[in-house]
């Protein structure tokens, strides 16, 4: 068993660097070699590769970032939820500010 090493594997603007400098035609370099050692290893067939399907679609994701409002309103809900759970009457509970 190896023994743990409490640290990344490369130091994270490697990455970064790696990403720029490998560009279009390293991808394409890098999509060469896992398809060649993918068909060496008997995964694939070159047959395989007679019709190759692409599907480019891009589709946004319904993301919530948490703004500082959002943050505060989300805060002063739970407050006013639990004080109403335990029967504490608030003056205000601040529900037309949010």
């Amino acid at each position: 068993m190896a023994d743990y090493e409490p640290r990344l594997p490369c130091d994270v603007t490697q990455i970064g660097r790696f990403l720029r400098v490998l560009v279009e035609v390293g991808v394409e370099q890098l999509l060469k070699s896992t398809i060649g050692a993918s068909v060496s290893m008997g995964v694939l067939k070159k047959a395989e590769f007679e019709m190759i399907i692409v599907d480019t679609t891009v589709q946004e994701k319904a993301i919530a970032h948490p703004t500082d409002s959002r943050l505060l309103e989300i805060a002063r809900h739970k407050r006013a939820s639990a004080a109403e759970r335990c029967g504490i009457a608030l003056k205000q509970t601040f529900a037309k500010e949010g």
